[in-house]
């Protein structure tokens, strides 16, 4: 999927997969959402979604993300690559 956000176009063909996940089902919305982090090659993060609804058309999303965020939605789903990509923003505890 392709997506212009604030002149910059995002790609996830062209961009790096790092991790995916699915969010807990939204009971009252019937819907499901799949999602993706990617990083671009320039280094730039975004979050790819795609709903899943019953007997609904699926809607997609791509939201940029600061690398605070990046490294936040990482560290609670890959912390090994969380730390590869952001080792001054981890610490040993």
């Amino acid at each position: 999927m392709k997506r212009i956000v604030d002149g910059l176009l995002y790609d996830t063909k062209k961009a790096e997969l790092l991790c995916k996940w699915k969010s807990n089902y939204d009971y009252v919305n019937c819907v499901l959402w799949h999602n993706y982090l990617y990083r671009t090659s320039l280094g730039r993060y975004f979050l790819y979604m795609r709903s899943m609804r019953s007997g609904c058309k699926s809607s997609e999303i791509i939201r940029p993300l600061t690398d605070d965020e990046a490294c936040i939605k990482l560290a609670e789903h890959n912390p090994n690559k969380a730390f590869l990509f952001f080792p001054d923003k981890i610490k040993e505890a």
